[in-house]
Order: C-alpha cells, then sequence, then structure tokens
C-alpha cells in the first residue's frame, strides 16, 4: 500500500488496512481521536437519528422537564377539553384545557431559569472547588468556561472587525475553545502527576472500567458455571449466550437453586474470574503502550538533539525555526515509512509486537506532523519511565470518567429536590397569573367558565350588555 508523502494531510488520511483482524493493534485511539470521532458523526447526522443523539447528549433533569412540558402542554389539554366523564359544558372544559400549557410555560421558565443557575454553580464548584469524588478540574465543564470565553469572544470579535476579517460564529468558536481549554486543563494535570504521583499505590484493578468488566463476565460465566460448579454443556445451552444481564435477571436464581447455592456465590465467583481477566489484559494493553510510549521518546529525543544542533548558531525567525523542525520530522518519517508500508502489506500471518509498534509508533508520529517534534510528549527514555507514565494517564482518565459519573448523578438527585422545592412558587405564579392570562387572550370562555360556576353556587350573574341589548329589542 502506497502511503502518501504529503504529510500536512496525511494524518487525516489514515490509512483503511488491509491487516487481517489478527493483526488488528493493540494500540488505544487517546480520547481526543475518540471525541473527535463522536463530534463528526453528530453533526454529519440528519433526522431522527441527529434527534436522539441531541437527546442523548442533553440527558438528565433539564431533559425530563422538557419532557414533561410537551406533555402537559400538548397532551393532558385533549384529555380535559373531550373528557366525555366530565358533566361540564364545551366552554368550561376548554377554559380549564388551556390551564395545562399555561401551567407548563410558567413551570418551564421557572424551573430553565433556577436550574441552569443551580447547575451552573454546580460545575463551577466541580471545576475549582469540589471534593475529589467530583472533582473535575482536570476537564472543567462547559458551564465554568463560558463567563471567560463570552468576554474573550468580544474581543476576538473586535479584533476580526478591525482587521477586516470574517468572525467565526459564537456557538462554533466558543465550542472550539471549549474542547483547547478542557485539553490544556487534562495534559497540564496529567504534566502534575507525572511529576509527583507515586505509581505504586495505582492497582490495575482500580484502572479496569465497567464495560471492559462487563465483557470479561459476558465472556467467562458459563466456564465458571461449568468449570467451579459443575454444569454440564447440555445444562448451559439454555443460557444466554451474549446477554450477561439477561442471566443474572432471569436464570442466575434457578441455576443457584439447582445446586443448592447462595446466587450471590456464584455472581462473585464470575466477578472474581471477570476481573482476573481484565486485570490480565490491561496489564498486557500498559505493557504495549509503554513501549510506544518509550519508541517516541527516543524519537523525540533523537528529533530535538538533531534540530537544536541545527540551529544552535543561527539566528532564525519563528517561522524559519518551524520550517526547519518540520524538515527534521519529515525526513525522520520518510526512513520510517518504507518499513511501515511492508507491515501494512502483511495479511497471511499475525503481526509480531515489534511490528505492532513499528506501525503505531509512525502512525503516531504521523498525527503530530502539525506540531513536530514538540507535539510528542516526553515520557523518559526507559520502560520503567514509560511505563509509568501509561499508568498515570490511566489513572487520570479514570478519575475523570467517575468523577462524570458520580457528579451527573448527584446533578440529577440535586435537580429533582430544587424542583420539588420551587413547586410552591411555580403553583402561586399559575394561581396569580392563570385568570388574568385568560379574561387578556380569551374572554368568552372566562365568561362562560364564571357564568357556570356561579349556576353551580347558584349565584344569579348580572346581565351581560349584549343580554341588555337584546331585551330592550323584544
Amino acid at each position: 500500500m502506497k502511503v502518501n508523502t504529503d504529510y500536512e494531510t496525511a494524518y487525516r488520511m489514515r490509512p483503511a488496512s488491509n491487516v487481517n483482524v489478527a493483526n488488528k493493534p493493540a494500540f488505544k485511539a487517546n480520547y481526543t481521536k475518540i471525541r473527535s470521532l463522536s463530534d463528526a458523526i453528530y453533526e454529519n447526522s440528519h433526522g431522527s437519528r441527529k434527534i436522539l443523539l441531541y437527546l442523548y447528549r442533553k440527558s438528565g433533569e433539564m431533559l425530563n422537564n422538557w419532557v414533561t412540558f410537551f406533555g402537559t402542554a400538548a397532551i393532558a389539554p385533549i384529555f380535559i377539553a373531550f373528557n366525555p366523564m366530565s358533566k361540564e359544558d364545551k366552554d368550561s372544559k376548554y377554559y380549564t384545557s388551556l390551564r395545562q400549557p399555561i401551567s407548563a410555560g410558567i413551570t418551564i421558565a421557572t424551573q430553565y431559569w433556577v436550574m441552569t443557575k443551580f447547575n451552573n454553580l454546580l460545575d463551577r464548584h466541580a471545576a475549582s472547588f469540589g471534593v475529589d469524588e467530583i472533582d473535575l478540574s482536570a476537564k472543567p465543564p462547559k458551564a465554568a468556561l463560558l463567563p471567560r470565553l463570552k468576554q474573550e469572544y468580544r474581543t476576538y470579535y473586535a479584533d476580526c472587525i478591525r482587521n477586516g476579517e470574517e468572525p467565526e460564529k459564537k456557538k462554533d468558536w466558543i465550542n472550539k475553545k471549549v474542547r483547547e481549554m478542557q485539553d490544556r486543563a487534562f495534559y497540564d494535570t496529567l504534566s502534575e502527576r507525572r511529576k509527583t504521583m507515586d505509581v505504586s499505590k495505582i492497582k490495575t484493578k482500580d484502572l479496569v472500567k465497567l464495560d471492559m468488566l462487563n465483557d470479561k463476565r459476558k465472556a467467562c460465566y458459563k466456564d465458571v458455571l461449568k468449570n467451579d460448579f459443575g454444569f454440564n454443556e447440555e445444562a448451559l445451552k439454555v443460557l444466554p449466550e451474549k446477554d450477561y444481564n439477561e442471566f443474572v435477571k432471569y436464570h442466575v436464581k434457578k441455576v443457584a437453586k439447582a445446586r443448592n447455592l447462595d446466587y450471590h456465590t456464584i455472581l462473585d465467583k464470575i466477578d472474581a474470574k471477570a476481573m482476573e481477566k481484565a486485570v490480565k489484559e490491561l496489564d498486557a494493553q500498559i505493557e504495549y503502550e509503554a513501549h510506544v510510549k518509550l519508541e517516541t521518546s527516543k524519537i523525540r529525543a533523537e528529533l530535538l538533539e538533531k534540530y537544536n544542533n541545527e540551529v544552535a548558531s543561527k539566528s532564525l525567525s519563528p517561522s524559519e525555526l518551524h520550517s526547519k523542525k518540520l524538515e527534521i520530522y519529515k525526513n525522520k518519517l520518510n526512513n520510517l515509512k518504507r518499513e511501515y508500508e511492508s507491515i501494512l502489506r502483511v495479511k497471511a500471518v499475525p503481526l509480531s509486537e515489534e511490528q505492532k509498534i513499528k506501525k503505531d509508533v509512525y502512525e503516531k508520529l504521523l498525527a503530530h506532523i502539525h506540531e513536530p517534534i514538540v507535539g510528542l510528549k516526553d515520557h523518559g527514555l526507559t520502560l520503567d519511565s514509560a511505563r509509568r507514565s501509561v499508568i498515570i494517564k490511566k489513572d487520570l482518565i479514570n478519575h475523570i470518567n467517575k468523577a462524570e459519573a458520580k457528579f451527573k448523578g448527584f446533578k440529577d438527585r440535586a435537580g429533582v429536590i430544587v424542583g420539588l422545592l420551587i413547586l410552591p412558587a411555580t403553583c402561586g405564579i399559575l394561581n396569580w397569573a392563570y385568570p388574568r392570562i385568560m379574561e387578556k387572550l380569551f374572554p368568552k370562555l372566562s365568561a362562560a367558565k364564571a357564568a357556570s360556576k356561579a349556576k353551580q353556587l347558584g349565584i344569579q350573574q348580572p346581565a351581560s350588555d349584549a343580554d341588555k341589548k337584546a331585551k330592550e329589542v323584544k
């Protein structure tokens, strides 16, 4: 396979490998690449798919409020207006039904304002002053960054107008800057941790992600039943092959009863085996990534030394310095390209560990072509230092994932409580505003409702001006 030698664009054209499945490299794409892919999928989705993705991104208390709003405003009035069980006249039913959308509008407006302020306060707390369990200083939420970015956009916009340039749309510019600031916070935190953290306190099992553990449960639970509890192949055939959750929900108690066991004993044994397998796989992954990082660190040191030797006695402009870095970087890529091409042509047999490492090192270099040399991180020049770097990064990512999950759960629970606390205020506003809004917008329905209520109470309503004129004519 020919590799594009235009390195300025080659990193965007990551070659579709014709390597067979057995040659799939173990090196994982970093979270920024995964995030970029997720954004691209969202931006290029249309119709129902985009709506579903939007709802997923906005899942939480505010989404629940909007669903409740549309249900109350659009569906409830229909059932009230056309309720065959009600003895009220048609106009009175219409009057009562319109209370629902007005109530929904007042409620969502109040809750949206209060919950936005409340959530922004929590986001700032998590970004700056949060307790360790919900500390998101390494990935500050967007709301914590917005006040600063709005001010910066005004400055950016004014500079563009002054220079006769077309400014980016505010939303796009802010979203891009949010990502940049989050990445900077992540790598700043990572750099500090790599200077001081004691990796001996980090256990591999603490780095195992839940989805990885679930995959191992699914893969090993039948083996556990067979090897540890004596179930034969015929008994195992009736159990779900790929859905471990279905096994836990519908089968595990029956399985335990067949062996006179507490079903927790079986689940604990499966969890222990799944964790053992996950730890083994993650240890291998850490070791592999450490080798990749070690090789890139060695190349970085080599290129940096070459660059420093070539510019040490010269007085060059920033653009010339960048050109020199790029020239040295491209020369290195050219030296590695031929071996990379030969690795991609391998089809019949799995790649060796050494080949996989060389392949991933080349692709890692290719991805940093726009920031040559300096874009590569220094992970030290020993395998121990590279391994330490990998572990600390995984630990930080794991910390962020857990903090985000706990923070979201806390916000959802707190949102329910805050929503209940503001209900008295929204009810008071509704009771005051509703009759006034109806009198202003629907005077006939208001009059009909008042007449119906008076009739029920046996109160004689004063004749309207129209009724008086009709009587005079007669």
